[in-house]
């Protein structure tokens, strides 16, 4: 049996009160890899940022040199 099927079957073994619980914890836990990877994210942005891979400029520019490529 997959480990998806298995879950499945535990859940629906569940009484409400549990299956509450699973739920708020499953839910804590993708709000946490959500969060991390938001930090992933902004790592990145400053270490291009450092690495002075980043322009700035206005919309017009970004439009300007996306239609120059």
């Amino acid at each position: 049996m997959s480990t998806i099927a298995e879950v499945v079957e535990t859940w629906e073994s569940l009484d409400y009160e549990e299956k509450e619980m699973t739920l708020e914890i499953l839910q804590k836990g993708f709000a946490e890899l959500k969060r991390q990877a938001l930090v992933d994210r902004i790592y990145e942005a400053e270490q291009n940022y450092t690495d002075g891979k980043v322009k700035s400029g206005s919309a017009d520019d970004l439009f300007e040199e996306m239609n120059n490529v």
